[in-house]
């Protein structure tokens, strides 16, 4: 009680220039600490956004097949078994195509899958602009990514022109066209710059013909699993029990460049703030070090009353802890 009562009094009475001093050493503290905790929550809010919008449009983990999959209850069950926590599967059609409109021409990727499975992504939530709706037989509808609207001067309402080219022959060196009208329906926040700007989303249907592919054909299976932290497993389980055919990646593997960059920003930033707090600890042992040197008289007084060395050791650190502290909280 006598050492606290004794460093309260220290750091609110006495040489003026020592309370300064403790004052700045607990703003010091204070403005490390925040930093380090407003930036870290910054960041790791920022890192979940990212996988959250990753694993929304890639799945937990992606099954492709060398050539085209066919989709039947075999492969189906053979993937529940291998992954019984899988809550979902959604075969999808990948297709790289040419998209013009008022006489741009721009490279993009059209995603076909069923209606449905599109809800099993919560791909809809994301919806910015238009309505959820790829059309019919005769008027297909297209959702594109939000940066068309910035690029190609897009608008919800516009047909805009898919063009697919396909070799005449096998050996052919010349192509033939493919072209379908689709309407846009809507556009979409894909949480990437890349995505927003080149992906198109639309019914399977629509992908399969441009691809002459069957309604049993696709280019490969997303699964969404219960729990994103066990999908680098069950990726390794499904390449080495699918068979060579089969390629199956993880969320994290297959964004492994940038969601990489991210968490070494995240580590980068943890470090260089860490570094203003050592300063500011530093800062805070130059305070006790003048409050020692101003008080060599009231050291003195406290030795002739008996006081030890450990005692004013003591005193002194219970300062310093306490500026630590305030800062701190």
């Amino acid at each position: 009680m006598m050492k606290a009562w004794m460093v309260w009094r220290y750091l609110q009475s006495g040489n003026r220039f020592v309370t300064i001093s403790s004052l700045f050493a607990v703003f010091g503290m204070m403005v490390g600490v925040a930093s380090l905790v407003v930036s870290m929550s910054v960041v790791n809010g920022f890192e979940k956004a990212i996988h959250e919008s990753v694993i929304d449009f890639t799945g937990h983990v992606l099954v492709l097949k060398r050539g085209h999959l066919n989709l039947t209850k075999e492969i189906v069950t053979e993937i529940t078994d291998i992954a019984p926590e899988t809550k979902h599967i959604s075969p999808f059609v990948h297709l790289e195509a040419l998209f013009a409109f008022k006489g741009k021409v721009h490279g993009v990727v059209m995603r076909g899958q069923a209606r449905d499975s599109y809800a099993s992504q919560r791909l809809e939530h994301r919806l910015t602009e238009g309505t959820w709706d790829f059309g019919d037989q005769e008027t297909p509808k297209v959702i594109l990514g939000q940066e068309f609207k910035n690029t190609q001067k897009v608008k919800v309402g516009d047909k805009v022109r898919i063009v697919v080219p396909k070799a005449v022959t096998v050996s052919s060196y010349e192509f033939k066209p493919v072209v379908k009208v689709f309407t846009v329906s809507g556009f979409i926040d894909l949480g990437k710059f890349d995505y927003n700007e080149r992906i198109i989303l639309t019914d399977s249907k629509w992908v399969q013909d441009l691809s002459d592919l069957t309604r049993t054909q696709y280019s490969g299976l997303l699964l969404q699993l219960t729990n994103k932290d066990i999908a680098i497993p069950k990726a390794i389980q499904l390449n080495a029990r699918l068979g060579s055919q089969f390629y199956a990646k993880d969320w994290y593997q297959h964004n492994r460049n940038f969601l990489s960059a991210v968490t070494y920003e995240k580590y980068i930033l943890f470090l260089v703030l860490s570094v203003m707090i050592v300063a500011a600890c530093f800062n805070v042992s130059s305070s006790l070090f003048i409050a020692v040197l101003k008080r060599y008289n009231e050291i003195a007084i406290l030795k002739s009353f008996g006081a030890s060395k450990k005692f004013i050791l003591q005193l002194f650190s219970i300062q310093g802890l306490m500026i630590g502290f305030f800062g701190t909280i």
